[in-house]
């Protein structure tokens, strides 16, 4: 009785520590920001035409690159913001019924509809003639990662080892990719680079890009215009997405970063550490 009694005291004190060492996690974590989105103007702009938007309650994330004169770029980019949160609003996903061609039809008819409003103010008023601009959104539920892109913003998931981009940029250096007549880092250092040809807003039946990834804890989720990977190569940028656990800390430090390297274009970045 007393060797059992000395048993199950050892056992008790096991556990106790076990969850000890629980709550200082929990705690840790809980001191932390795990998503977080920040926008830089930058070095070279005078005004800021990305935009971005998270809605915290629900895990859906928008990044948004205006482009057009006379201030029309924030224009494209601000209507984009709003007419996507009406679309991907929580009744429209609880409507879909996680059937995965539900959702995929939600994103692409939400980043088609938005695309034609966009068109059709530029044509309706003449100082936004040309406007649009390129666009990339994610919802993440449980461990699946659904994201739809138009134009060069991009997503990544990024694991300990890896940095992948979900999709491919719609430009030409891209196809050039695709075609293995160029690597990543060639297409990003190319003069062509940013010549997109597809985006919200242009006159043309827009495909967006629909993606879907699984997500494992500790994963870290990237969205970002391409003032962030113009200035960075992936692997600096692997490099800064796991050099913190708080999510501000990382955003900040892609920022500075991008800033550090040229800063030639407005940086937005929308971070989300996942557990």
């Amino acid at each position: 009785m007393i060797v059992n009694r000395i048993n199950l005291m050892d056992k008790v004190k096991k556990i106790i520590s076990m969850i000890k060492k629980m709550v200082l996690i929990h705690q840790k974590y809980e001191d932390l920001i795990l998503t977080y989105g920040l926008t830089d103007v930058g070095l070279k702009r005078n005004n800021n035409e990305d935009a971005f938007w998270i809605n915290p309650t629900n895990d859906l994330f928008i990044v948004v690159d205006g482009m057009g004169g006379h201030k029309a770029g924030e224009i494209a980019s601000n209507m984009a913001i709003e007419l996507l949160q009406g679309y991907l609003n929580e009744k429209s996903f609880e409507e879909t019924g996680n059937e995965a061609e539900k959702i995929k039809n939600l994103f692409i008819g939400s980043l088609s509809n938005t695309s034609t409003l966009i068109l059709k103010a530029g044509k309706e008023n003449p100082d936004y003639s040309g406007m649009g601009c390129t666009a990339v959104c994610a919802w993440l539920t449980g461990n699946h990662l659904y994201s739809s892109h138009v134009g060069d913003a991009r997503i990544y998931v990024c694991h300990h080892d890896t940095i992948k981009q979900l999709g491919f940029d719609h430009s030409f250096v891209a196809e050039a990719v695709k075609l293995g007549k160029l690597t990543r880092e060639e297409a990003r250092l190319s003069t062509l680079k940013n010549q997109i040809n597809q985006a919200l807003g242009m006159p043309i039946n827009i495909e967006p890009e629909y993606q879907t990834s699984e997500i494992n804890p500790g994963d870290r989720i990237l969205l970002c215009s391409d003032g962030l990977w113009d200035m960075l190569s992936d692997e600096d940028i692997h490099k800064i997405l796991f050099s913190s656990d708080d999510a501000k800390v990382i955003c900040e430090e892609l920022i500075r970063k991008a800033n550090e390297a040229g800063g030639y274009d407005n940086t937005t970045v929308i971070v989300k550490i996942c557990m």
